[in-house]
Order: structure tokens, then sequence, then C-alpha cells
């Protein structure tokens, strides 16, 4: 159990509507949308009720499908190649690059997000998936696609430290302790999953600090605490999950 305002998954739903219900207009949402952290992917998010009398037994989920450009292997592969090129994320396809660069491969893949509450912590939990060509994504191709941050970066990797076929040094979860694979709690599917100790732990700190600072004022409602604190985990997810495809 951890320090978290969720006793319950309904605390945990509430707070998830009230974030979802955040007009465009808001100042809260565009300090979301312009975060380098979370991107514009707020709108993206929708609340999936897993049953029909107690539609707060549900959970957050996002999905989305993009395009990597993967080098293709060659015979004799020749790093000083100035036509080498690497897998590049976004989410429109660029016919410039397939015209200019031959030897890549537009690689498409499903990924999606979800956020989940652990009745053992009394917390929100990250799950990702992420397939391509109905293969789920193994540990590694995580992060040479850019959909997760190693934990010395809060940016993804350079294109020269991701290309599929000259891998980076990496040991997979002996050098990935935070993501885990696991099984969603309400459908049973395969996910790699973010341990919540950590994540909680840093959103303390935030909010500790933030309270702190504002000590003369008014304190927030608890209503608002909740949401705050949502958002707050969000943003630290973003420094370990790419949000912003």
């Amino acid at each position: 159990m951890l320090d978290t305002p969720y006793a319950t998954h309904a605390d945990f739903a509430h707070a998830a509507a009230n974030l979802l219900a955040l007009p465009s207009s808001s100042s809260t949402h565009n300090l979301l949308s312009d975060s380098h952290l979370i991107g514009s992917a707020l709108s993206q998010w929708q609340w999936r009720t897993t049953h029909s009398i107690n539609p707060s037994s549900g959970y957050l989920v996002r999905s989305t499908i993009c395009l990597s450009s993967v080098q293709l292997p060659t015979d004799s592969p020749s790093v000083d190649d100035p036509q080498q090129s690497f897998p590049d994320m976004d989410e429109t396809p660029d016919e410039s690059v397939a015209i200019t660069s031959p030897d890549l491969s537009r690689v498409s893949v499903n990924v999606v997000h979800h956020v989940v509450y652990s009745p053992t912590y009394q917390t929100p939990r990250f799950l990702l998936q992420a397939y391509s060509q109905g293969r789920p994504l193994t540990l590694q191709e995580l992060v040479h696609h850019g959909l997760i941050f190693l934990p010395s970066s809060s940016t993804p990797l350079e294109p020269e430290a991701t290309s599929l076929s000259t891998p980076v040094a990496f040991n997979g979860a002996a050098e990935f302790p935070l993501l885990a694979s696991d099984e969603h709690p309400s459908t049973g599917e395969a996910v790699w999953a973010l341990h919540p100790c950590h994540t909680v732990e840093v959103v303390r700190e935030i909010m500790n600090d933030a309270k702190a600072e504002s000590e003369p004022r008014e304190q927030e409602s608890t209503r608002g605490e909740s949401e705050h604190w949502l958002r707050c985990w969000l943003m630290v997810v973003g420094t370990i999950i790419n949000l912003r495809l």
C-alpha cells in the first residue's frame, strides 16, 4: 500500500473522470498539452468500463498507430555509409524518406497505453502493449522504436543509438528494472507493466514541494488534490514511457 489519494477504485475513477472532462481552454489542460513529456495525448485517453453495473470499475486507455523506419539488413553493411538511415518515429508517413532511402522499411507499430487501478498499492499503474505485424514487441524493440526511454534519458534515444541493424548495448530487464512483463488485470492480455513504487515516490516528492510552496494559500479540496496528483503522475510516467506518440 502506497501513500496516494486513491483508497478505492472509485476514488481513482473520479479523478480520471475529472481529468478527461477538462475543457480544451482550461489552463490545466494546456499545461499538459504543452508539456514535452505528455504532448497532446491527454485528449486521446478514454475511460473503458469493465462492469456494466459499476461504471467506476474501469480504466483509462489510449491507442495509436506509429510508423517506424527500420534499416533493412544488407550483406555488407557499412557504418560509415552516409546513406545509412535509422529508426524515426512519427505519426504520418514521410514519402520523401521512402524515395531517398530505398533501404528503409516502414514498420507499423500498434501501441496501446493503459492506466489501471492497483488495489494492492492503492495507486494507478501504467501498462503498455505494442505490436508489429501481429507480434508483441520485446523490451529491446520498445527501446529501439522509441516507445520507452532508458533510465538515463528523459528523451528518445538519438538515431545513432537506435538502429535495429546495429543495436545498442542493452541487457534487457537487468538494465531496465522499472518495466516487467505482466497480465492486464481486466483482460488477461500480456502487457509491459511499470512498477508503481518508483513513480509514486517521485510524485510524492513533487506534491510535497508544491504544498510547501502554497502554504499561505487556501488548501486544495480533496477532489482537486486527487486530480492534480493524477496529472502529476502522468507527467512522471512520461519520463519513462513515450506519451507523445
